[in-house]
């Protein structure tokens, strides 16, 4: 039973309930952000297949899927495709995790990976957290909404 209070501003009542499809705050630049580094990865991609630099060996494989990665994120979280997102999450957070700890040993080893190793590692994070915290926001089945509210 809602209970009511005669003393309260006419307008006080919580208005209806948000549209759970509606873009939560936020969601409008985290759309924008990762259109565009979407756009500079796969320009540069294109630079490096025409030029020729790229190989088909592991390690560079393994780069373009360190800067492929928050794509990947960004695409599940669109699609709203929350168990594919569940399993990806740990492959993406185990390989920022690594890359974390390569910036670290090349601190001491000063191999050069210092500025962009600490780019990718903040920007694999980022995407991570990001991912997480839309697909809540956004009331996927499985996940408790942030604002219990919004699904009412």
């Amino acid at each position: 039973m809602d209970e009511f209070n005669p003393y309260a501003p006419p307008r006080s009542r919580d208005p209806a309930p948000l549209d759970p499809t509606a873009a939560p705050p936020g969601f409008a630049a985290y759309r924008w952000l990762n259109w565009l580094y979407a756009g500079v990865m796969l320009v540069a991609l294109l630079i490096l297949l025409g030029g020729g630099t790229l190989r088909a060996e592991f390690s560079h494989l393994l780069v373009v899927a360190i800067f492929l990665a928050p794509s990947l994120s960004f695409a599940l979280v669109l699609a709203r495709r929350e168990a594919w997102f569940r399993r990806w999450y740990w492959v993406q957070g185990l390989g920022s995790a690594v890359l974390l700890l390569f910036c670290f040993l090349d601190i001491t080893g000063g191999h050069g990976l210092r500025g962009i190793g600490v780019f990718m590692t903040a920007v694999n994070a980022a995407a991570l957290f990001a991912g997480e915290h839309f697909l809540r926001v956004r009331g996927t089945p499985g996940l408790p909404a942030e604002n219990p509210q919004r699904h009412a």
